[in-house]
Formats: structure tokens, C-alpha cells, sequence
């Protein structure tokens, strides 16, 4: 007998959780010290996996189950420190090659970085960026690729970039040293104190937290003609990032909203917000 649409979609469910199983399995296993490749490897193909499924129904279904709490979790903190991992060797590699001649993207060695940079220019469309602005890039990393696009193709007066990491700041300190990039600042900063009334524009990326608090916190202390670019994941890689809600402050509005499904590792919004007067 033909199995019913509702049948359908719990076998479905069903698969899911069990594939996100087999891979929590294998993860929890691996050290991501000791064990690094092997931990880089099951999270690259964890990460693909997750990216693959764009069955918004089927997401949503998950979303509301019962193991999405344990697994979005265990998932959450693998892949923050798969990010920094991934970041500090891709840093540290180019800094290996620093007498290389050429573009950044041409010293990017994982596919990683090379897919997130020829892809970021979708991230400024809707914001213009003039040689007179201010741009604060949050939880820049060891690896502040984003700035450096914005230094290649905008040329501002300033960039800054914060973390709340000194790990991270230092390799993204001495990256950007040994690429004798000029204009640009990276300091040890809580983007919940930080104060933004210096700032034209704000780039907050997918892996940052708590995206709400923080978009309040610019709101209230910036000028009125901000910015706000926000990552903001989508489908089952929901489960790895905090996503900012569209309830909006009173002063905010979205200026664009970009769909963006190309990049393999991510199914991604661009969220441009703008301040407005009441």
C-alpha cells in the first residue's frame, strides 16, 4: 500500500535525524586538538550534508522535534570551534607566504575561504560604501576576510574589526601586518558594550551571538544614518547560528533582503538594515 503524505514526511524525519546521529556519532569521538584533519574532515562533510537539504517544510518539521534542541547544541559548539580552527590555519598559511605577489583571494588555500570571497560582493549591494565611511566588522576572527574584501574593493576611510577572542585577534593582527594592508584596526571589544557612534556601517556574520541584543545595542548607540548588514543562515544551517528576528527595533527597517543559496557551506539571507526617523 501507497504510504500517505504524512507517512512520507515522517520517513523523511526520520532520515534526517538519523543521518544527524551518524554524524554526532563520529564527531564526538574526535578531538579537535589532537585529531584535527579527522575533526576538519567529518565537519566539512557534516556542514555539505547540511547545506544539501532544502526541503523547507522538512527543516521546519525538524526545527519543531524533539532531539532539535540536543542536536542544535552539540552542533552549535562543533562548529564554532571548526570556524576558528578552519580560520587560524587559513591565516596562518597565507602569513607563510607573505613574499607571495598577487591578489588576497589568489593566497587563499581551502575552498572554504576561496567560495566565501567570491561570493561577498552579493553582501554590499544594497549598501553603498563611500571613501569617507567608518566600517566595524564584529566578531572579525583570525581570519577577517571580510575586511579585507571591503579594503580591495571599497578602499573607506577606516575599517575596524572587534572580537572577544585575543587568540584570534593576534593571528588576524599579524595577518593583516604581514599584508601591509593600511587603514585598518582590529581590537579585543564585547560587541554588547562596544559604543558605534562612530560607524557607518556594521557587517555582523552568521556565526555571531546574541544578534538581536547586539542590532539593539547599535541601534541605541549609533548615528542615524547606519548601516546594518547581517549574515543570517537559513534552512537546516539555522542550527548552527543564532538568527536575528524581523521584529525589529523602532528605528530600524529593512532596507533589502537578499536570498543567497550558492555557497556550499551555508544557505544564507543578506539582511540590510537602516535606521529612519519616526
Amino acid at each position: 500500500m501507497k504510504s500517505t503524505p504524512l507517512e512520507q514526511d515522517k520517513e523523511k524525519l526520520e532520515t534526517l535525524i538519523a543521518c544527524l546521529q551518524s554524524f554526532k556519532e563520529k564527531i564526538s569521538v574526535l578531538d579537535y586538538i589532537q585529531q584535527r584533519e579527522s575533526f576538519f574532515k567529518v565537519m566539512t562533510e557534516f556542514r555539505e550534508y547540511l547545506s544539501s537539504v532544502n526541503d523547507l517544510y522538512l527543516c521546519d518539521l525538524f526545527f519543531h522535534s524533539k532531539r532539535y534542541a540536543e542536536f542544535e547544541s552539540f552542533f552549535r559548539e562543533k562548529n564554532y570551534y571548526y570556524l576558528r580552527a578552519m580560520e587560524a590555519s587559513e591565516s596562518l598559511w597565507i602569513i607563510s607566504q607573505w613574499n607571495h605577489v598577487g591578489s588576497f583571494s589568489s593566497l587563499l588555500e581551502k575552498d572554504h575561504f576561496r567560495d566565501n570571497y567570491s561570493n561577498r560582493w552579493n553582501d554590499f549591494l544594497w549598501c553603498r560604501i563611500d571613501s569617507e565611511d567608518i566600517i566595524m566588522c564584529i566578531g572579525c576572527g583570525p581570519m577577517p576576510e571580510t575586511m579585507i574584501y571591503i579594503y580591495e574593493h571599497f578602499k573607506p576611510k577606516k575599517i575596524i574589526g572587534i572580537d572577544n577572542n585575543y587568540e584570534a585577534i593576534y593571528i588576524a593582527w599579524d595577518l593583516l601586518t604581514n599584508l601591509a594592508l593600511q587603514n585598518i584596526e582590529i581590537k579585543y571589544a564585547d560587541w554588547l558594550e562596544y559604543d558605534y557612534k562612530d560607524i557607518d556601517v556594521v557587517y555582523i556574520p552568521a556565526f555571531v551571538s546574541p544578534k538581536n541584543d547586539i542590532i539593539k545595542r547599535i541601534t541605541n548607540t549609533s548615528k542615524d544614518t547606519v548601516k546594518i548588514i547581517v549574515e543570517q543562515s537559513k534552512y537546516l544551517t539555522r542550527m548552527l547560528y543564532d538568527t536575528v528576528s524581523l521584529e525589529l527595533h523602532p528605528r530600524l527597517r529593512v532596507r533589502s533582503l537578499i536570498e543567497w543559496e550558492k555557497n556550499k557551506y551555508i544557505k544564507r539571507d543578506i539582511i540590510t538594515l537602516e535606521k529612519y526617523d519616526y
